[in-house]
C-alpha cells in the first residue's frame, strides 16, 4: 500500500509539473504575441503620425494638392511605409487584419487619384474644381472601407490586449 501511495504521489507531481509546463508555454506564446503585436503598433503609430502630418501639410495648399497627385503620392507613401513593417511574429488574425487595413490605404488612393490630377488642360481644371468640393463631399464615403478595416485592426489589437492610437 505504501507503494502505491509513492508511486500515486509522484505521478500527481508529474502530472502538476507537466501541467505547470503547458500553461507556461501558453502564457509565454501569448506574451510573445503581445509583444509582436506591440512592436507592429509601435511602427504603424509613427508611420501614421507621418501620414496624418503630411495630410495637414497638403490640406494647407488645397488647391495645388487638387490639381496634382500629391495626395495620392502622399497615400502612396503611407500605404508602403505599412507593407514595410514585419508582422510575420504577429498571429493570423492581426496579419489578416493588417493586411486588409493596407489594402483599404490603397484603396482610398486610387480613389485620390481619380478625382485630383491634370488630365489634359480643361479636363484639369474641372477636375481641380470638381475636386475641390469631392474632397470635402465625398471622402468620407470613399473613407468608408479604410475606417472599417482600421475598426477591425483596432478589435484585433484589443482582443491581445493592445491599444492602438
Amino acid at each position: 500500500m505504501r507503494k502505491e501511495c509513492q508511486t500515486v504521489s509522484i505521478l500527481f507531481v508529474i502530472v502538476v509539473l507537466a501541467g505547470c509546463r503547458w500553461g507556461i508555454d501558453d502564457l509565454s506564446a501569448s506574451s510573445r504575441q503581445r509583444s509582436a503585436i506591440e512592436a507592429v503598433v509601435n511602427k504603424f503609430n509613427e508611420a501614421s503620425n507621418q501620414w496624418t502630418n503630411s495630410m495637414v501639410g497638403l490640406q494647407n495648399d488645397l488647391v495645388s494638392a487638387a490639381f496634382t497627385h500629391e495626395l495620392g503620392d502622399v497615400i502612396q507613401k503611407y500605404h508602403d511605409d505599412l507593407v514595410a513593417i514585419d508582422v510575420s511574429g504577429c498571429p493570423e488574425d492581426f496579419r489578416i487584419a493588417f493586411v486588409n487595413y493596407y489594402q483599404a490605404v490603397l484603396g482610398f488612393k486610387e480613389y485620390a487619384n481619380s478625382i485630383t490630377g491634370w488630365n489634359g488642360a480643361l479636363k484639369g481644371v474641372a477636375n481641380g474644381v470638381v475636386s475641390l468640393v469631392n474632397l470635402h463631399g465625398n471622402t468620407d464615403k470613399a473613407a468608408d472601407p479604410l475606417v472599417s478595416a482600421g475598426n477591425q485592426l483596432e478589435l484585433v489589437c484589443t482582443k491581445y490586449g493592445v491599444d492602438i492610437k
